[in-house]
């Protein structure tokens, strides 16, 4: 995974994370899986594979919630969170 992050991905992230923020769940999801395909190697992967997770939560729809947090810690065992 890189850990260099360009002007506009940082701008693409950001953009996600204030949706999520705004509880603009519906459009954050739209938004981070666009950012998924567009950079699938970001040392922000994994920030951005959980937040599916938690708008599927506030959306109240359990059931893809659950399978989005499964796969993330499938894809993310230990974390890289914290070092």
């Amino acid at each position: 995974m890189s850990e260099q992050i360009s002007k506009l991905e940082k701008q693409d992230y950001l953009t996600s994370r204030g949706m999520f923020d705004d509880r603009m769940y519906k459009m954050s999801i739209k938004q981070l899986k666009q950012f998924n395909h567009k950079y699938p190697e970001s040392a922000l992967a994994e920030e951005v594979h959980f937040l599916q997770g938690e708008c599927y939560f506030y959306l109240g729809r359990y059931e893809e919630a659950i399978q989005k947090y499964q796969a993330h810690i499938e894809a993310y065992p230990v974390g890289t969170a914290g070092g």
